[in-house]
This record gives structure tokens, sequence and C-alpha cells, in this order.
């Protein structure tokens, strides 16, 4: 280990990802083919009038939170409000209908992903994703027109996150796709420095899915007690770079993700720059900003952000207890973790 404690991670998604990984054995964890594209017109539908039925290819949040059955899963792919970043099918059902071969479609509103029109000429059923980039609820009405004339249409509404809540988490994860993992598996040993939390953030409504899009942390900025006094009071020895945010976190079944933080690294080292600097505790806590986020993040990817969801700060206080014991206080979202390193 370098004597420049910088280089060591103050948690986040990264964190997160490598220990999920391991608890898998599948990387990436977010990766989704979702439900079969099953929708199709049934008998009494083919001798109904003329309509479009549209079907999502994911079930919305709600469906998971309220452990529905199958039954329930067809009638909530059937819903007109979708998240940004869903994918959803339409299918022209009914007559009359004419020449299916001269039949046009039409788009009026800039929820989808840009699409030519005439790509669907003469196609019964089309496939349209909702753009990712959206920074408002968004309408979008999609017409079938016939060759005799006829249209038939339906409206979708495209929501955006409007706000998120946040809980304090222990136990078991649901990360979707399959994939799980708890919080009871990532221990520190007794004799070791840092404190390990759980936070599990969700996007609202619920009543579509927003696995579409991602979650980045960007870095608002390293902060102290003092910083910018007159004369400013130097940076403390244990404050480091925000080296874990830029990671595109992936939002789950239940539109929620979690977020891990806290502290982890060598106590020999810990205590002996305690020591030299004769700082005790030592305290700073990062600015975090929230965004939702629509392509693979990294530092440099911020035009590829699009709705803020929020600031909170993540703040650190460190202390050498004696020459052989720390404790670590991490708090993020207004949630305290702590931990002395002569506990389990």
């Amino acid at each position: 280990m370098t004597d420049r404690i910088g280089q060591l991670a103050f948690s986040s998604f990264r964190f997160l990802f490598c220990f999920l990984a391991v608890f898998s054995g599948v990387v990436p964890l977010w990766v989704s083919d979702g439900p079969d594209d099953d929708m199709k017109e049934t008998e009494e539908e083919a001798c109904g009038p003329l309509q479009i039925k549209s079907q999502t290819e994911l079930c919305s949040a709600d469906y998971y939170i309220k452990g529905g059955s199958e039954q329930d899963k067809e009638d909530d792919r059937k819903r007109k409000n979708i998240g940004v970043g869903e994918n959803i099918s339409f299918l022209l059902i009914g007559k009359p209908r004419g020449d299916i071969k001269e039949l046009i479609w039409s788009i009026k509103g800039d929820g989808f992903q840009p699409t030519d029109n005439e790509s669907f000429k003469g196609e019964q059923k089309i496939a349209l994703s909702a753009r990712k980039d959206l920074t408002k609820d968004t309408r979008v009405t999609i017409t079938a027109k016939t060759d005799e004339g006829k249209e038939a249409k339906i409206t979708v509404n495209i929501r955006i996150p409007k706000k998120i809540t946040k809980e304090k988490y222990e136990g078991h994860m649901d990360l979707g796709d399959g994939f799980f993992a708890n919080t009871a598996d990532f221990k520190i040993s007794k004799g070791e420095h840092g404190v390990w939390g759980f936070i599990k953030v969700t996007l609202f409504p619920t009543d579509v899915s927003f696995k579409g899009v991602k979650v980045i942390e960007r870095d608002g900025g390293l902060m102290w007690e003092g910083k910018n006094g007159t004369p400013p009071r130097p940076q403390p020895e244990l404050a480091a770079e925000h080296v874990t945010c830029n990671m595109a976190a992936p939002i789950q079944d239940k539109n929620n993700f979690y977020d891990m933080v806290g502290d982890n690294r060598n106590i020999e080292e810990v205590l002996e720059t305690i020591r030299r600097s004769k700082h005790n505790p030592q305290q700073f806590w990062f600015v975090c900003n929230f965004h939702i986020h629509w392509g693979k993040g990294g530092k440099g990817s911020e035009q590829q952000d699009s709705i803020f969801l929020g600031t909170t700060n993540q703040k650190y206080s460190i202390e050498a207890l004696d020459q052989r014991t720390t404790k670590t206080v991490v708090e993020k979202f207004g949630f305290t973790f702590k931990r002395n390193s002569n506990e389990d």
C-alpha cells in the first residue's frame, strides 16, 4: 500500500459491483432480455372494431412491489404509462383494416427514439423505445391509417422520475434478473478498520419501469470544516479524492438501486496518519450529486446525464480511540453507520 491514502476507496457503486460480481459469478448483473413479445390478435379482437393495443417489454415496478401473479403481469404490460427508456409494441387489431401492405403508421409527439415511419409501412405490429434523455413527461399519440382511410389511435404517457425515497437497508437484496445478495455477506473482521452500510433508494413513480436508464453519482467536491475560512484550514490527511463516483448504476425491477457506503483501509496506516497529523478525529465529506444517466457512465460522460435527482453529503469521521483502535462513522442520506475496529 502506498503512502498516498488518497488512493483508498470510499465506497459507493464500485465496491458494490465488484462484490456482487463475486457472489453472483456473473458480470454484468443488469443484462436482461425481458419478457417475450407475445402480443397477438385474438379471434374475438379480429372480429371487433379497428383499434391499436399495446404491450410493454417489461412489467412496472408496482408489479414486483406487490408480488403480482401471471394474470397481473399480462394486465400490467397493457398499461399506457411507461418510463423513460421503456420498450413498447403496438398491434393493429379488428376490422376493417384493408390491405395491410398499405398500412401507414404515424407518431405525434417527441417521446420515442427517432425512427423512419416509412419503415413501418405494411407492418401490422411495430415496436418503439421511449427516449432515455427526456427531462419532462411527454405524451405521444400513435396512429395507424388503412388504405381505406380508416384510422385507429392510441396515446401513451412517457414518465420521468419525479422523486426518490431512501431507507437504511439490511438483509436480502433482490437485484433483479434472478440475482441476489445479502448485506450480511459484507463483513469487516475484528481488528480491522472501517464500516460498511447499505441504503436502498427507490425512484418514483412506480407504476412504470425505469430499468431502461441508470443512475449516476457525480462528485460535487471534497469539503471539510474551515476549508473556505480565513485563513483556510488544511485538508484532513485521511481525506482523499472521491474515486468511486461516475459509475452508472443499474436500476432494478422495483425501480430501486442499492448504494453501498463506508470506509475500509489498513488500520496501521490510519492510526499512523492520525498520530503524525495530531488531528483526531478527522472529519470531512463529499458532495454527491445524483442524476439519471442514459450512457455507460465514466468521467467525461456528463453530457449523457439528464434528470437531476438531488444532492446529499457523504460524511466521514475517523477517530483513533487508542493506539490500536479506530472508530469510523459514515453518514449519507441522513443515515449513520458506525463501527469500532475492536468489534466483530
